[in-house]
């Protein structure tokens, strides 16, 4: 069973100031959060990661500038349809022109394939140094908290288990 305490006057100042300092914290941390912008994915980036952002980034580009180069090619492989329906070429001309388009074409899917998937590789790579560096700043930071942060939190273990007491009264 749960018992209430008497309320001290001695003890009512120091609660005062504590419920206080809780609503002011509160009040920062929604403040930081819509402020919080495009930068803020960044946040936990150090220069040990920028090799592997930039990495990311450069095989994004390319990967991204393959397919406007496949554009182009399908646009040259259509011209040769036209330019010999229009008899400017022959038919062995166009035969020796597109075996030719046809290896670039495979040249750049074999080019898309494998800078997508490095793209891929080196953007998860990223994501998982950014997580543990959070993780770990995070971490650190709960460690040098005093004790009065934890409990004035209104969210969190601390004041989940006063519920859980209330409720299993």
């Amino acid at each position: 069973m749960l018992r209430h305490l008497p309320d001290d006057d001695e003890d009512k100042p120091a609660v005062d100031n504590v419920l206080r300092l809780g609503k002011e914290l509160g009040q920062d941390e929604r403040n930081y959060i819509r402020q919080a912008g495009l930068k803020a994915l960044f946040t936990f980036t150090s220069k040990k990661h920028l090799g592997v952002l930039s990495g990311a980034i450069f095989f994004a580009v390319i990967a991204g500038l393959i397919i406007p180069g496949q554009s182009l090619l399908f646009g040259l492989i259509f011209n040769q349809f036209a330019n010999c329906g229009s008899g400017r070429i022959s038919g062995p001309a166009l035969l020796a022109n597109l075996s030719r388009y046809c290896v670039y074409m495979t040249a750049l899917g074999a080019g898309s394939w494998f800078s997508n998937a490095l793209c891929f590789m080196f953007w998860l790579v990223f994501g998982e140094l950014q997580a543990r560096s959070a993780r770990d700043r995070i971490f650190n930071n709960l460690l040098s908290k005093d004790i009065i942060w934890y409990d004035i939190r209104r969210n969190g273990v601390g004041a989940f288990l006063p519920r859980i007491q209330m409720c299993a009264v």
